[in-house]
């Protein structure tokens, strides 16, 4: 039995990488060109650069890493035991958006209260009821209208059944990304109780909600 054994050749001609040498610096020139060429104003040699137009390209350019935040009042000390969406007091915003993800997320107000109630969302409850559950839900809403809404998440903590006591987390637990389409949108947040679970409150202190667009597209 013979065995043929063939070699492989793997270099790269010779020719190839010459023509690599030239061609990826003109693809990553053009490319930048690009780039470049989607902010307001494309400057071209000889031409007279005026604030106007570096600001406003400045500003395209902002805008498409980070829209701007927009942050809500603060809701104050708020309990609730409605087992039905209730509305967070002061928790709408509104923010124009480009087509990029919305991040949402509750903040505390750093101005509220003494240490510990600057910011806090918590459900306590006896653990009675038919279903004795200590679970509250955070829903954050959005509207184009400011009449219509429509629910974009519902966040659900707590646990522990059949049991005396309370669950309490920071504000920032509560985050979601949304991905509306371009337009002027509002959100807000809704807060209720699991229902059949006897006496069980769920607590919002001192919180407010924050909307920013990330990534937008012009």
């Amino acid at each position: 039995m013979r065995i043929k054994v063939y070699a492989l050749d793997f270099e790269t001609p010779r020719w190839l990488r010459r023509t690599l040498a030239y061609a990826l610096p003109f693809a990553l020139v053009c490319g930048v060109g690009v780039v470049y060429a989607s902010v307001p104003h494309t400057f071209t040699a000889g031409e007279t650069l005026t604030a106007a137009d570096l600001n406003a390209n400045f500003v395209a350019l902002d805008g498409r890493i980070d829209g701007p935040l927009v942050m809500s009042e603060s809701s104050g000390p708020f309990a609730t035991q409605s087992d039905t969406p209730v509305p967070l007091p002061n928790s709408t915003v509104t923010l124009d958006t480009n087509g990029g993800l919305v991040r949402l997320e509750l903040a505390p107000d750093a101005t509220a209260g003494a240490q510990g109630t600057g910011g806090r969302v918590w459900v306590v409850g006896a653990g009675g009821g038919a279903d004795p559950w200590l679970v509250g839900y955070v829903a954050f809403e959005r509207s184009q209208d400011g009449v219509t809404w429509n629910e974009v998440k519902t966040l659900v903590f707590g646990g522990a059944p059949s049991a005396v006591g309370s669950t309490l987390l920071p504000p920032g637990a509560f985050t979601h990304y949304d991905s509306p389409p371009p337009g002027t949108w509002s959100y807000r947040v809704q807060v209720y109780r699991k229902s059949n679970a006897g006496d069980l409150t769920v607590n919002v202190d001192n919180v407010r909600l924050v909307a920013r667009e990330l990534g937008a597209t012009p």
